[in-house]
């Protein structure tokens, strides 16, 4: 496994740090939330916690390479995509709402829209900042020249 370096680490808590706040400046644009900044300032230590637990403590993802990271950043759009309909179809059994976004709110699992929203966007976003970290650290650290 390649060494990372701080700067990959710096780059991809930056990457993560300006995606959270992209998203969050998108809700409060879209009247969701009323107060980005309290948002913000909670939801910046949690992504960057969630980022260093995956990049050194997690088993599973601290050996991955930028192109898993790039497949998470495909991939986990889709699943937050089904898990969102899953939700508002199971919502939606329980009465009639306005919109789908009422009835995905009211699908009654103790998960529900909590897993959905980690799926998509803070998994998005975590994947984004791992593939920055890991562009880095494989353009860094290239591999060796092999013996001729």
């Amino acid at each position: 496994m390649r060494k990372p370096q701080p700067i990959c680490d710096l780059a991809g808590l930056a990457t993560v740090a300006t995606a959270s706040a992209a998203f969050l400046y998108a809700l409060a644009w879209a009247n969701v939330l009323s107060d980005f900044w309290v948002v913000f300032l909670i939801a910046l230590p949690c992504m960057a916690g969630a980022s260093l637990w995956a990049w050194y403590v997690n088993e599973s993802v601290r050996k991955a390479d930028a192109e898993k990271w790039l497949m998470g950043v495909l991939f986990t759009p889709l699943f937050g995509a089904m898990s969102f309909a899953i939700d508002v179809f199971t919502g939606s059994t329980h009465g009639h709402y306005d919109n789908f976004v009422q009835a995905a709110f009211h699908a009654g699992s103790p998960f529900g829209i909590v897993l959905t929203v980690l799926i998509c966007p803070v998994g998005t976003i975590l994947c984004i900042g791992g593939w920055v970290r890991g562009v880095l650290i494989e353009s860094l650290n290239p591999p060796p020249a092999p013996d001729s």
